[in-house]
Order: structure tokens, then sequence, then C-alpha cells
């Protein structure tokens, strides 16, 4: 199994295979429009979630990121987290962008714990990036979710904390609200 790596996502959504594998997958995800997946991410990160935004978007799926809702508040305070909660509970999944980064936020620790409380296991994952596609550090308890990968055979799915495979991700991102 192999990580996404940062490369790899910056060159995705212009490879010929992304093309294919993003039309198979908006074919496949015909009511996954109608669907919206939170992103946690480290906010100092945006050209990676423009990214990771753009490969969803792509495949006909609906990215929720706070910086760009305009009835967030200029900077964190209580109604953030109120108005968090409330797209948490909204969305049918819940994505940790995982980077090194992104595991050392207090945002990112704090919304995926509140994920955790009010989603069912299946419907939270990580899709870490790294350097290296076969390695990948995470956070004692980032080893206890469902992550994103591509599999030995190529494609892109969802493997369990003990990497059982769970689902193929065009058919994760059918499930769910």
């Amino acid at each position: 199994m192999a990580y996404l790596t940062y490369a790899d996502l910056s060159d995705l959504r212009k490879s010929e295979g992304f093309v294919k594998l993003a039309e198979s997958l908006r074919k496949s995800t015909t009511a996954s429009a109608e669907k919206k997946i939170f992103l946690s991410h480290k906010h100092d990160e945006k050209k990676l979630v423009e990214e990771t935004e753009a490969f969803f978007r792509k495949i006909g799926v609906n990215i929720y990121v706070d910086w760009r809702d305009t009835g967030m508040p200029p900077t964190t305070n209580p109604e953030t987290a109120i108005l968090l909660k409330k797209q948490i509970r909204a969305s049918s999944k819940f994505l940790v962008l995982a980077t090194k980064q992104a595991t050392t936020s207090n945002w990112v620790s704090w919304e995926l714990g509140f994920a955790d409380g009010v989603r069912n296991d299946r419907d939270i994952a990580l899709l870490p990036i790294c350097s290296d596609a076969g390695t990948w550090t995470d956070r004692e308890y980032f080893g206890a979710y469902n992550r994103i990968e591509k599999s030995d055979k190529g494609n892109w799915c969802v493997f369990s904390p003990s990497n059982e495979f769970v689902a193929y991700l065009k058919d994760w991102l059918k499930e769910g609200k």
C-alpha cells in the first residue's frame, strides 16, 4: 500500500490516470455532489488544501473548508467552535488532511475529537500526505481511524486501523448521509 505524497497530490490532477479515475468516480458517485466532506486541516497549508479540494471537486464531491465559509468569524472564538460543530454534523464524511504539521494543530485534534463523538467510525478517515509514499508517522491516536491509501493493485481505498480493507474510495464516498 502507498500513501499519497505531496508531489503526487500536485501532479495527480494533471495526469491522464487521474482524468480516467475522475471520470470513473464521477460516473459512480452521481449522488455525491449532494454530499459534503468536512476537511480538517492545518490552516498554514492552504496550497495543499486547495489541491485536495480540487481533487475531490473534480470527482464530484463537495469539500467543506472552513476558511472559505463567509459565515465564520474573522478570528477564532467560541462561535467558531459552534459553527464547526454544525458543519461536522451536516457532513456525510469527516476527512483529516493528515500532514506532519496537521498532527500538531489543536483545531485538527479538537475537530477530530468532536467528529469521533458524533459520527460513525466508518465515516471518519485520514488522508495521510507525506514526503515518501511508504512512510507516514502519525500521532498515536490517529492510528485509531480509517485512512485512505492506494492499494497494491493501484486502487484508492479506505483501510481500517488494523490495515483491513473497508471500501474502495468511490464506494466509501457514496455512503453516509
